[in-house]
């Protein structure tokens, strides 16, 4: 009895540590997944950007030929 006690602490210690790694785990995830989506951003802006631009140059040139 005093053996199963002592193994359901240790295996008390054991899930309190995997859980405490697992939550570090995504705290560590965290940022990284904040620098994708601030990428995506900045790459899909980008891409705004040149269409617009590529609108403004058509834009441009129809006026010239008018």
């Amino acid at each position: 009895s005093s053996r199963s006690g002592s193994d359901l602490g240790v295996l008390g210690h054991l899930v309190i540590l995997a859980l405490l790694n697992g939550g570090l785990k995504v705290l560590d995830l965290l940022p990284q997944a904040d620098s994708l989506s601030g990428d995506f951003a900045t790459s899909l802006l980008n891409a705004i950007d040149g269409v617009i631009l590529t609108l403004d140059t058509g834009v441009g040139l129809v006026n010239l030929l008018l």
